[in-house]
Protein backbone atom coordinates (compact mmCIF):
# COMPACT_ATOMS: atom_id res chain seq x y z
CA UNK A 1 0.00 0.00 0.00
CA UNK A 2 1.34 3.68 -0.78
CA UNK A 3 2.50 6.20 1.36
CA UNK A 4 0.90 9.71 1.60
CA UNK A 5 3.68 11.51 -0.76
CA UNK A 6 2.54 15.01 0.02
CA UNK A 7 5.66 17.61 1.33
CA UNK A 8 6.08 20.77 2.96
CA UNK A 9 2.91 22.79 3.21
CA UNK A 10 0.50 20.27 1.54
CA UNK A 11 1.34 17.87 3.97
CA UNK A 12 -0.74 19.95 6.62
CA UNK A 13 -3.74 20.17 4.14
CA UNK A 14 -6.53 17.68 6.05
CA UNK A 15 -10.14 18.05 5.16
CA UNK A 16 -12.52 21.21 6.06
CA UNK A 17 -9.59 23.21 5.29
CA UNK A 18 -9.88 25.79 2.69
CA UNK A 19 -7.25 26.12 0.00
CA UNK A 20 -6.40 28.52 -2.61
CA UNK A 21 -5.71 27.44 -6.61
CA UNK A 22 -4.67 28.77 -9.95
CA UNK A 23 -6.29 27.82 -12.90
CA UNK A 24 -9.20 25.32 -14.26
CA UNK A 25 -9.49 26.87 -17.80
CA UNK A 26 -9.37 29.02 -20.90
CA UNK A 27 -7.78 32.19 -20.86
CA UNK A 28 -8.56 32.64 -17.39
CA UNK A 29 -5.80 30.30 -16.12
CA UNK A 30 -4.30 32.37 -13.52
CA UNK A 31 -7.12 33.62 -12.39
CA UNK A 32 -6.90 32.58 -8.19
CA UNK A 33 -10.11 30.19 -6.48
CA UNK A 34 -10.78 29.34 -3.05
CA UNK A 35 -12.27 25.26 -2.57
CA UNK A 36 -12.49 23.02 0.33
CA UNK A 37 -10.79 19.77 0.39
CA UNK A 38 -13.45 17.30 1.12
CA UNK A 39 -11.36 14.31 1.59
CA UNK A 40 -7.48 13.33 1.85
CA UNK A 41 -6.66 9.88 0.87
CA UNK A 42 -4.16 7.64 2.26
CA UNK A 43 -1.70 8.33 -0.46
CA UNK A 44 -1.88 12.17 -0.33
CA UNK A 45 -4.34 12.83 -2.94
CA UNK A 46 -6.98 15.95 -1.99
CA UNK A 47 -10.12 15.99 -2.95
CA UNK A 48 -12.57 18.60 -3.76
CA UNK A 49 -16.08 18.79 -4.39
CA UNK A 50 -15.08 19.01 -8.21
CA UNK A 51 -11.31 18.79 -8.31
CA UNK A 52 -8.78 16.12 -7.08
CA UNK A 53 -5.51 17.44 -6.08
CA UNK A 54 -2.06 14.96 -6.74
CA UNK A 55 0.79 14.92 -3.56
CA UNK A 56 1.85 17.54 -6.11
CA UNK A 57 -0.67 19.58 -5.43
CA UNK A 58 -1.71 19.63 -9.66
CA UNK A 59 -5.29 18.74 -10.55
CA UNK A 60 -5.63 14.99 -11.08
CA UNK A 61 -8.79 15.12 -12.95
CA UNK A 62 -11.26 18.16 -14.08
CA UNK A 63 -14.84 18.97 -12.89
CA UNK A 64 -17.25 16.24 -12.84
CA UNK A 65 -13.95 13.41 -14.09
CA UNK A 66 -13.78 15.15 -17.59
CA UNK A 67 -9.69 15.03 -17.99
CA UNK A 68 -7.62 17.66 -17.13
CA UNK A 69 -5.28 17.55 -20.70
CA UNK A 70 -8.50 18.92 -21.99
CA UNK A 71 -7.86 22.15 -20.41
CA UNK A 72 -5.12 24.19 -18.46
CA UNK A 73 -4.43 22.14 -15.09
CA UNK A 74 -5.26 23.73 -12.36
CA UNK A 75 -2.63 23.66 -9.33
CA UNK A 76 -2.68 24.42 -5.45
CA UNK A 77 -1.47 27.28 -4.01
CA UNK A 78 -0.13 28.32 -0.56
CA UNK A 79 -2.62 30.75 1.51
CA UNK A 80 -0.04 33.31 2.30
CA UNK A 81 -0.97 36.68 3.27
CA UNK A 82 0.28 37.56 -0.46
CA UNK A 83 -1.98 35.27 -1.69
CA UNK A 84 -4.76 36.35 0.43
CA UNK A 85 -4.69 40.06 -0.32
CA UNK A 86 -4.85 39.18 -4.51
CA UNK A 87 -8.04 36.84 -3.94
CA UNK A 88 -9.64 39.53 -1.80
CA UNK A 89 -8.91 42.07 -4.45
CA UNK A 90 -10.06 40.41 -7.27
CA UNK A 91 -12.81 39.26 -5.30
CA UNK A 92 -13.52 42.94 -4.88
CA UNK A 93 -12.82 44.24 -8.15
CA UNK A 94 -15.35 41.75 -9.43
CA UNK A 95 -17.83 42.93 -7.29
CA UNK A 96 -17.31 46.55 -8.31
CA UNK A 97 -16.98 45.92 -11.93
CA UNK A 98 -20.69 43.93 -11.94
CA UNK A 99 -22.27 46.82 -9.61
CA UNK A 100 -20.90 49.17 -12.47
CA UNK A 101 -21.73 47.04 -15.16
CA UNK A 102 -25.49 46.67 -13.88
CA UNK A 103 -26.58 49.43 -11.80
CA UNK A 104 -24.34 52.48 -13.00
CA UNK A 105 -26.43 52.75 -16.15
CA UNK A 106 -29.87 53.68 -13.39
CA UNK A 107 -27.91 55.33 -10.46
CA UNK A 108 -28.47 58.52 -8.89
CA UNK A 109 -26.87 61.84 -8.88
CA UNK A 110 -26.27 61.47 -4.95
CA UNK A 111 -24.68 57.64 -5.82
CA UNK A 112 -23.07 58.69 -8.52
CA UNK A 113 -21.51 61.35 -5.93
CA UNK A 114 -21.04 59.27 -3.34
CA UNK A 115 -18.82 56.80 -5.53
CA UNK A 116 -16.82 59.81 -7.46
CA UNK A 117 -15.59 60.87 -3.52
CA UNK A 118 -14.42 57.35 -2.36
CA UNK A 119 -12.14 57.07 -5.70
CA UNK A 120 -9.09 58.31 -5.37
CA UNK A 121 -8.37 61.57 -6.57
CA UNK A 122 -6.72 61.60 -10.48
CA UNK A 123 -4.84 64.31 -11.47
CA UNK A 124 -5.77 66.15 -14.33
CA UNK A 125 -4.28 67.24 -17.50
CA UNK A 126 -4.25 70.12 -18.71
CA UNK A 127 -5.66 70.37 -21.94
CA UNK A 128 -4.00 73.08 -24.90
Amino acid sequence: MSTDKRTGWLATIKPGDVVFYRGGGGFTGADLHRVKIVSVTPTGLMKTEHFVFDACGWERTGERGRSAWSRARAFLVEATIAVRNEYTTDRLRYRIEEWARTELKTATLVTLRAVAEALPKQKTVKEN
